[in-house]
């Protein structure tokens, strides 16, 4: 086991530190729903909720279902206001990892879902 495991997820938990997102608001972001200027203070604009509940407790049968944020209406957004701290750690990990097909930020070694 080197260094580098885990490593992907360090702007995840980094999120749900900073930004106080919830991990189910966290697995669903995509790179399209982040401001991440070069300095200063960026935005995330939160609009799902991706919870791990299992497939028997879905609607679509999936393990994640794509859901509006807790205690929202389905289109609701949450605005964010993020700081230079996690801005340089999102920009740090879109180029060491991209995002997935999706446009996610977030997916495991293996390219699913945290």
């Amino acid at each position: 086991m080197g260094r580098t495991r885990g490593r992907h997820l360090e702007a995840f938990f980094g999120c749900i530190y900073y930004a106080a997102s919830r991990p189910g608001e966290t697995v669903g972001l995509k790179l399209r729903d982040c401001e991440l200027p070069r300095r200063g203070w960026g935005m995330l604009r939160l609009n799902e909720s991706r919870a791990r509940s299992g497939t028997a407790w879905t609607d679509s049968g999936e393990a994640h279902d794509q859901r509006g944020l807790k205690h929202r209406s389905r289109k609701a957004v949450r605005y964010v206001p993020i700081p230079p701290e996690l801005v340089a750690m999102l920009r740090w990990h879109v180029i060491q990892f991209g995002t997935a097909p999706d446009g996610r930020l977030f997916r495991t070694a293996r390219g699913g879902m945290v």
